[in-house]
């Protein structure tokens, strides 16, 4: 038994991370601070740009386990500029599943008459 307590990973902002492990091996994220609920945790993924909301469960976890690494503190302007395109790639994600909704709409309506 060790006489000092583990201190619990931490995230730091502006952050960004390398993944070692796992479906996005290979690429960097950064945290947005944009929550889909108290309990996820909005992520930039890079180079695709790609937006993911992961519970802090598991970003904690992967922390601690290793299955990412800090690289470095982003600059302020440069993390403005990913949270400007996670937005903009929020938005178009929302804009292509409410046309794809629309279209479903349409065909069932059509199916129907």
């Amino acid at each position: 038994m060790s006489l000092f307590k583990k201190e619990k990973a931490k995230f730091v902002d502006r952050a960004l991370y390398a993944v070692q492990h796992g479906d996005h091996k290979g690429q960097f994220f950064t945290i947005i601070n944009e929550q889909l609920t108290p309990n996820t945790i909005s992520v930039l993924f890079f180079p695709e740009c790609e937006t993911e909301y992961i519970s802090k469960t598991d970003m904690e976890s992967g922390l601690e386990g290793g299955v990412f690494t800090f690289v470095k503190k982003l600059p302020k302007d440069v993390y403005k500029q990913c949270v400007a395109e996670f937005k903009l790639r929020l938005i178009e994600k929302r804009t292509k599943e409410e046309s794809t909704i629309h279209e479903l709409d349409s065909r069932r309506n059509k199916s129907n008459t």
